[in-house]
């Protein structure tokens, strides 16, 4: 059936641009505000 065929199709776009862009999301470094919060917070952690 071709409709099903299309809607696979555009099923598989839909997902490969999702990872595509959360992808892209992962590899951004943190911003700096965030890197110095990190590390205030390691800094209150009781060692283990």
């Amino acid at each position: 059936m071709p409709e099903d065929n299309q809607d696979d199709d555009l099923e598989q776009m839909i997902d490969n641009n999702l990872r595509l862009v959360f992808q892209q999301e992962l590899e951004r470094d943190l911003p700096d505000r965030f890197v110095e919060l990190l590390r205030q917070l390691k800094e209150q952690d009781p060692p283990q």
